[in-house]
């Protein structure tokens, strides 16, 4: 961990850290919280129990990107989860958000266009 990031912080009696803030404390600029996305992957993967989900975060666009492919390898839908969705939201609430925005339904309808995920909601990318 980074000393300066504990700077002020008072440690539990037993002087360990909960695994959720040693995961926060641990880290980098750039850095997506691996559980939250696991939380968008699961949603996908339940919602589209047939595709191949594959995801990076691209750095230049500061978004978690997400294919979804068919059993022949083409990209049937594309989505993108901006990183302060990932950073802002707990794991419950990204879930939550997720279901009340209609994502899956959204994906569907959007077809091959990409499907930005923001803190404000959904919009499909003009091609």
């Amino acid at each position: 961990m980074r000393q300066e990031l504990l700077d002020g912080v008072k440690l539990p009696a037993n002087g360990t850290l909960s695994s959720q803030w040693q995961r926060e404390f641990e880290r980098r600029p750039g850095d997506v919280d691996e559980w939250k996305v696991k939380v968008v992957r699961e949603y996908l993967q339940r919602e589209f129990p047939t595709s191949v989900i594959y995801d990076f975060f691209a750095q230049d666009l500061c978004v978690q990107m997400f294919h979804l492919q068919d059993n022949l390898g083409a990209v049937v839908h594309t989505a993108t989860v901006a990183e302060a969705v990932l950073v802002d939201f707990s794991e419950s609430q990204l879930g939550t958000f997720l279901d009340k925005q209609k994502f899956a339904r959204v994906l569907r309808q959007a077809g091959q266009t990409a499907v930005s995920v923001t803190k404000a909601g959904l919009k499909i990318e003009p091609n």
